[in-house]
């Protein structure tokens, strides 16, 4: 019994056991199958948190590249300009500039605010302080002194959220050429802002297109007389065919109309709002006031209104003279603010023999001055068939008293027409033609139409002096002729001018003459603008000539050579270079032997902007219109 309970209790303690041993080994496996789970679990997250890093270090890496900067540097400051194109915002956190002597500059937020222009789009700020915020699609401009050091190299170090490093970003420096113009604009580029993309010409050197190729052989005609215009004292002149350039208006309301003496005329009208309630237009482009004595000349016609008419001579303040007629049939000279504080004074007038309102009549005026002394106005007036029906002298003295600056015409309390205007150093009155055989030779002068203008006989020193007082002018300011008649009424000579003739051109006969013409046309294309330019020449002469080279009708060069090679290079006028990209090129040869003149080259060179010669470019500047806008082009552009 004893041994039964025995075993008994042995079996149920190995059944206890064994109960207590599945459990532990349950709860074993249970503790790692929890661990492997929690393990899984956290290995997991740490897998997704590296991934994501991984993800945003990536972001972080496009953001930064998407940060575009240059730089230049314009002796005394740097500018750096720094473009925001990622989708966040940026910071900057330092800058570093290396200078060329081995020094550096760092600037970030431990050396707090700093003297700078900083522009970040439309906002200007006076101070630096790092890091700076750069909002996305955002344009910035810094500006630093250097003081006066020349930086080498620049760099940024810039923070993209989420801050995984700070990046350094190189900046490129700005290569510029010289100034150019924009033609236009990338169509997100967003007018007022500091900088834009798009297309800007640079000027470049152009060499035109000629018809002709070259050598040419220039061969002398049989011998002739001729004529050569050996002195021009016209300064400016305009038959105001159309809007003269370089003339400026004070008050008035002026324009081109048809009605003119001969072809159209200028129109002014008195509005009240120049000088002394008057109204001026005059020439502006340049002043005069290093002439002390000058020729002035223009025709009038009144058409309507109370008042006078005639030229006006400015001080280029609130002083002027006038020299005018008026409608109630004289002429007159005053002055304005010279001879009386802020008043009118008529110096002195003269009756005008047969006025007639509707006609034209021609003012000529001599003066003479001495600054804040005195001035001397000698005025003449002629009717429309070369007679003089007015004349006086005048005179201005005190303190007050001006060189002229500025000369034109003017209008006061009427409307007027005017023509055949000029200013001279010699007396416009006149075409002078000397060196003629002797006496009687009959000289006459014709307008581009063939009118007759005026004729005079030669003295017997050979010198005939030809009034064109009805049309100083000559026709429409260009063409022109002088016919010249031996004393048996012969014709000896018929001379036309390469560009016009004008009153106070004085011409030489030369007999015997030989002489030759060549003309070639040179074509520039794709011209937006030019302003510079050459004509080039290239010849050999076997003779001594003279040599007469005309643009345009527009006589360039005049020059005298012996026998030999020569290499021209005559500089072009800029007026005429902003009108024109064809160029009419005459060249008139006069020897007093035969001669062969072989022309090797010939041609023109421009200096300007051309549409075929257009970069995208980096354009600096601010404005909201900038097609005229004068730039400068960049080679590294933002993109």
């Amino acid at each position: 019994m004893v041994v039964k309970l025995l075993q008994r209790r042995a079996e149920l303690d190995r059944g206890i056991s064994a109960i207590v041993g599945a459990v532990i080994l349950l709860a074993i496996t249970i503790l790692f199958a929890t661990f492997y789970i929690v393990a899984l679990d956290k290995l997991a997250t740490a897998s997704q948190q590296v991934m994501e890093r991984i993800s945003e270090a990536g972001a972080s890496t496009a953001t930064l590249s998407s940060v575009k900067a240059l730089w230049s540097f314009n002796r005394t400051h740097i500018t750096i300009y720094i473009e925001n194109q990622a989708p966040k915002t940026v910071l900057v956190a330092a800058i570093a500039i290396i200078y060329s002597d081995g020094s550096y500059t760092t600037i970030s937020r431990i050396n707090g605010s700093i003297a700078a222009q900083v522009i970040i789009g439309s906002t200007t700020l006076n101070t630096l302080s790092l890091p700076l915020g750069l909002a996305p699609a955002t344009k910035t401009v810094i500006t630093l002194a250097t003081g006066g050091k020349t930086p080498a190299t620049v760099s940024l170090a810039i923070e993209a959220s989420p801050i995984t490093a700070v990046q350094a970003v190189p900046v490129k420096r700005i290569e510029s050429t010289a100034t150019a113009r924009a033609v236009g604009l990338s169509p997100t580029a967003t007018l007022g802002a500091t900088t834009w993309l798009g297309k800007a010409a640079i000027p470049t050197k152009r060499s035109a297109t000629l018809s002709k190729t070259y050598p040419q052989v220039i061969v002398s005609k049989d011998i002739e007389p001729s004529l050569v215009r050996t002195g021009r004292g016209a300064l400016v002149y305009t038959d105001f065919e159309t809007p003269p350039s370089g003339w400026t208006s004070k008050g008035g309301q002026w324009s081109i109309v048809s009605g003119g003496y001969k072809g159209n005329a200028l129109q002014g009208t008195d509005n009240n709002k120049g000088i002394g309630k008057a109204s001026q237009y005059y020439y502006s482009a340049t002043t005069f006031s290093s002439y002390t004595s000058l020729w002035v000349s223009t025709k009038v016609r009144l058409v309507s209104g109370t008042g006078s008419a005639g030229i006006y001579l400015l001080s280029g303040g609130n002083n002027l003279y006038a020299i005018e007629i008026t409608t109630t049939g004289s002429l007159q000279v005053r002055s304005f603010n010279v001879d009386k504080k802020n008043a009118w004074v008529i110096l002195n007038s003269a009756r005008i023999t047969n006025f007639n309102i509707n006609n034209w009549y021609v003012i000529v005026v001599y003066y003479t001055v001495t600054a804040g002394k005195s001035a001397t106005f000698n005025a003449y007036v002629y009717d429309n068939t070369g007679t003089l029906v007015a004349s006086l002298t005048a005179q201005s003295s005190g303190k007050n008293v001006f060189v002229p600056a500025y000369i034109g015409v003017g209008v006061d309390g009427v409307t007027a027409l005017f023509d055949d205007f000029i200013i001279s150093t010699a007396d416009p009155r006149y075409v002078t033609v000397t060196s003629l055989p002797g006496a009687n030779y009959s000289v006459k002068v014709y307008d581009s139409y063939g009118q007759p203008v005026g004729s005079a006989a030669s003295d017997k020193s050979g010198t005939a002096q030809v009034s064109v007082v009805t049309d100083i002018v000559v026709g429409t300011g260009t063409d022109g002729s002088i016919k010249v008649y031996n004393p048996s009424n012969n014709l000896v000579l018929s001379y036309t001018a390469p560009d016009n003739i004008l009153g106070g051109d004085t011409y030489q006969y030369a007999t015997g003459m030989y002489t030759a013409t060549f003309s070639d046309v040179a074509q520039l294309s794709n011209v937006i603008e030019l302003f510079q330019g050459n004509l080039t020449l290239r010849f050999v002469t076997n003779a001594s000539i003279t040599l007469y080279i005309s643009v345009n009708g527009v006589q360039v060069y005049s020059g005298n050579f012996g026998v030999g090679s020569y290499n021209l290079m005559v500089p072009l006028p800029s007026t005429m270079l902003r009108s024109t990209s064809v160029f009419n090129i005459t060249l008139y040869i006069a020897s007093n032997s035969p001669f062969k003149v072989t022309v090797q080259n010939l041609g023109i060179t421009a200096f300007g902007y051309f549409s075929d010669f257009v970069e995208k470019a980096l354009l600096v500047g601010t404005g909201t219109n900038i097609y005229f806008y004068n730039v400068t082009v960049y080679q590294q552009s933002l993109t």
